[in-house]
């Protein structure tokens, strides 16, 4: 015993991660930490929680193998993806003629993990019949089958996930205090999100960039340097989940063996990008300029605005501003928002957001056509072709934003 907990915490300790588990940020240590001190020696029943996309299951799965049952089943229920006479069966089974379709004796899914471990993903979402009947075997450890009578002996390890605020379910009624007593009486433990995790996000944004390069005969190899400063100042509300789409479709659209900038762009939302200098308005296309304007200048240019209206000061967004004068985030705000889409600060500030939007969205598309129009000379078919539009959309768009000839042919 004192070998393999020896054997484990020189896992714990190591660079990168804990059996599939990723990352060396404090956070997910933390976490590292808890499963190692808390579950791997003992068979206690586990919560898990967090958002949406932190890899729940992936935990649950190093609980199982690193623990005494790591021979025995491990299987998996999804609650948010069946209905309430559907979980029922799933869970505990159910008997010959039970119901109409039911033609044959089904074993559940408590009773297939027997010796072993099941993992009830979304557990907030059981309707409370069903809660009262898991809550049962808990204390019993015996289940009944949907129209069975005899009660059957099971010794299952249970782990539990949720993204919901359990307490907040309890107070409206959604789930039962006596379940929800039962299952927080074991080890809880929490899971970061990713933005929350630093250069974490680097080291799996490679992990899968090699995964999904085997997959699609790809050679990507690498992820430019840039590129790397623009994954981690992303927000990912969708958390790991975000990022393999993120990544997958990086690596599908990369030309070479390396991830840039622009490989990503068409795919951020909501988040700040730093843009390479050396990408002038004349060298993108319209979608991609728009892509880097609602990904990259524009939220970081109002959460600068905001920060200095009071709106949102605590959040992460805003650390970034914090502690500096008015002045110096007025010159960021100038140079986000003054200097490259031609839209003063002080006409930002005064306007809705929504209204802020547009008059920069129009902003950025008239100058970026006329700086297209500048580079080609005013030749508007080769001009379509690099906005990668038609020459009706193009020709549309100039008489929309009042361009004159003068302006852009030599």
């Amino acid at each position: 015993m004192h070998g393999e907990l020896r054997e484990l915490r020189r896992e714990v300790d190591q660079l990168k991660g804990f059996g599939e588990m990723l990352g060396v940020s404090p956070a997910i240590q933390k976490v590292y930490q808890d499963i190692h001190q808390k579950t791997i020696l003992n068979t206690a029943n586990v919560l898990i929680t967090g958002e949406s996309g932190t890899g729940k299951e992936l935990v649950a799965r190093t609980i199982h193998k690193k623990g005494p049952r790591a021979r025995e089943p491990f299987v998996v229920i999804d609650c948010s993806t069946l209905n309430a006479h559907t979980i029922e069966s799933e869970l505990f089974g159910h008997e010959k003629g039970a119901f109409t379709d039911a033609r044959e004796k089904k074993l559940g899914l408590i009773e297939v993990a027997n010796g072993g471990t099941l993992f009830i993903d979304e557990i907030g979402n059981l309707g409370v019949d069903i809660q009262q009947k898991l809550l049962r075997v808990l204390d019993s450890r015996e289940l009944y089958r949907v129209g069975g009578v005899k009660p059957i002996a099971v010794d299952t390890r249970f782990i539990f996930a949720t993204n919901e605020n359990l307490p907040a379910a309890l107070a409206r009624g959604k789930f039962r205090q006596d379940l929800y007593y039962r299952i927080s009486e074991g080890v809880h433990i929490h899971l970061p999100p990713l933005r929350e995790r630093g250069r974490d996000i680097v080291l799996i944004a490679e992990k899968l960039l090699q995964e999904f390069s085997k997959k699609n005969k790809k050679r990507v190899a690498q992820l430019d340097p840039q590129t790397q400063e623009i994954l981690l100042r992303q927000t990912y509300p969708g958390n790991v989940r975000e990022l393999r789409r993120l990544m997958l479709n990086a690596v599908l659209d990369a030309p070479g063996d390396t991830i840039e900038p622009q490989d990503l762009l068409p795919y951020l939302r909501g988040a700040p990008v730093p843009l390479n200098a050396a990408e002038s308005p004349a060298a993108l296309d319209l979608n991609k300029g728009h892509a880097l304007l609602y990904n990259g200048y524009l939220p970081e240019a109002y959460r600068a605005t905001n920060f200095i209206r009071g709106f949102g000061a605590e959040s992460p967004e805003a650390e970034r501003f914090a502690g500096k004068e008015e002045k110096t985030i007025l010159q960021e705000i100038r140079r986000v928002l003054h200097e490259t889409l031609v839209v003063s600060v002080k006409d930002a500030i005064g306007l809705p957001l929504n209204t802020a939007t547009a008059a920069v969205a129009d902003a950025f598309e008239r100058n970026l056509l006329i700086a297209k129009l500048i580079q080609s000379n005013g030749r508007v078919l080769d001009t379509a072709a690099q906005c990668q539009v038609d020459k009706k959309t193009l020709i549309s768009k100039a008489k929309k934003h009042g361009l004159k000839k003068e302006w852009y042919v030599k």
